[in-house]
């Protein structure tokens, strides 16, 4: 998708650039909406960056605007990349730490009350649908994401193939380590932990510890 979004941007910029052609309505109408975007896109990395109190106070109203949802007492550090605005959820108290990125191009994400997302983590639910429950921690670098890049057409570049949807669910009170994977089509469930590194590509019991390359159970927690 963002590949696509690119080269219609750079088709767009070299119709502008050959002087000798006159634009239609319909060209200058799309380097208008491109002009918006990019100022919208400059608005955002702006106030995304603002140190201190005074830039989290101001991440609460710009991302009030902006969201679908959110909830009180946000906070966001510095760096926080969100795309597909429209289709984020932010219960209360949610934190989202320095250079994380939430993403819902053509999607849903949503995050539950009292939850976490750490330094540099990735929850991608462009294309499908991510839910996370309440007092979730996510470490830094993990990387959640809700669907996967077609490959049955051999014929074809992978990247011109599309997107299959998908969907991921974890549940209230889950620990993720960090640099954790989570592929599409995974629920894990609530109280369990997954270690720091593990790739889940099937799904979590609840009050389990997994790990590994494919993860697995490691052991039960008490309860």
């Amino acid at each position: 998708m963002i590949l696509g979004v690119q080269r219609e941007e750079m088709r767009l910029l070299a119709e502008v650039g050959h002087s000798s052609k006159k634009m239609n309505p319909r060209t200058i109408g799309r380097v208008f909406v491109g002009a918006v975007r990019e100022a919208d896109a400059w608005g955002s990395f702006f106030v995304t960056h603002v140190p201190g109190r005074i830039g989290i106070f101001g991440r609460r109203l710009y991302f009030r605007a902006k969201l679908g949802h959110l909830g009180p007492r946000l906070y966001s550090e510095v760096g926080v990349d969100i795309r597909g605005w429209a289709g984020v959820k932010l219960d209360a108290s949610v934190f989202l730490f320095r250079g994380c990125m939430l993403s819902a191009e053509a999607g849903k994400c949503s995050i539950g009350d009292g939850s976490a997302v750490g330094r540099h983590a990735i929850i991608d639910g462009s294309g499908g649908e991510i839910q996370i429950g309440r007092n979730v921690m996510i470490a830094g670098n993990v990387v959640v994401r809700a669907s996967n890049h077609r490959f049955a057409d051999s014929g074809r570049p992978m990247q011109l193939q599309g997107h299959e949807p998908g969907r991921i669910i974890i549940e209230d009170d889950v620990w993720i380590g960090a640099n954790a994977t989570i592929v599409a089509n995974v629920t894990i469930r609530e109280h369990s932990i997954v270690a720091a590194g593990a790739v889940v590509t099937h799904d979590v019991e609840p009050w389990s510890v997994v790990g590994g390359v494919p993860a697995r159970i490691l052991k039960r927690r008490p309860h």
